[in-house]
């Protein structure tokens, strides 16, 4: 993620819904000028679910492997003061997506945020979170003109980058626990698509083996 200058900083907020609500504007003229660059385009078409778009596209061959279903958290109000700000007390409960393993045969991954295509050039939105994103046409990758050369893996490749993915934090909360959820899905992989520059990265790979 790119950083601002300190002095910019306070501005963060404002700049960073800015930037989600010009890129909503622009999606559908840059989807429309990427045709012209073919199977290179960037996505024609974005789906919130990837769950109902396997059920409803059974052409695709996609299959979902349900793993954990949702949960309903309640949190504490921290101690402290002011008592009960209204920050944390409009977030005492929460509601966690269920977690799944989508197989997607002929599937595509593009971009430091780990963004997921089915084989037919869709966006798989709910398998490629980005920040302040709650919509599709929100999403980076329309911003670019046009998706960067194919390269070809055999086997299964499981994603594990996503958004973020050099942070230490995200990486703890967003990548890692993707691999007990694969785990837990049974499903044997050949290959993962994973960050992995960065000191903290490996040696925390190395540990899950």
């Amino acid at each position: 993620m790119p950083r601002l200058a300190r002095p910019l900083r306070p501005l963060f907020p404002a700049i960073k819904k800015t930037a989600v609500l010009a890129t909503q504007v622009a999606a559908p003229v840059t989807r429309s000028a990427s045709r012209v660059f073919g199977a290179a385009a960037i996505p024609a078409h974005a789906a919130v679910s990837t769950p109902a778009f396997a059920r409803d596209h059974p052409d695709q061959g996609m299959e979902v492997i349900d793993v954990l279903p949702s949960v309903a958290i309640e949190r504490p109000l921290p101690v402290g003061a002011p008592a009960a700000h209204w920050c944390f007390a409009a977030q005492r409960t929460a509601v966690t997506d269920p977690a799944f393993v989508a197989l997607i045969p002929r599937g595509r991954v593009t971009g430091h945020y780990g963004a997921v295509l089915s084989a037919d050039n869709t966006l798989l939105f709910d398998l490629s979170p980005y920040f302040g994103a709650f919509v599709p046409a929100q999403h980076p990758i329309f911003l670019r003109p046009r998706l960067p050369p194919r390269e070809h893996l055999a086997g299964t490749v499981a994603v594990l980058t996503t958004r973020a993915s050099d942070n230490y934090y995200h990486f703890l909360t967003d990548v890692l626990p993707r691999i007990v959820v694969l785990e837990r899905s049974g499903v044997a992989v050949d290959a993962y698509v994973v960050n992995h520059t960065l000191p903290f990265q490996r040696e925390l790979l190395d540990r899950f083996g």
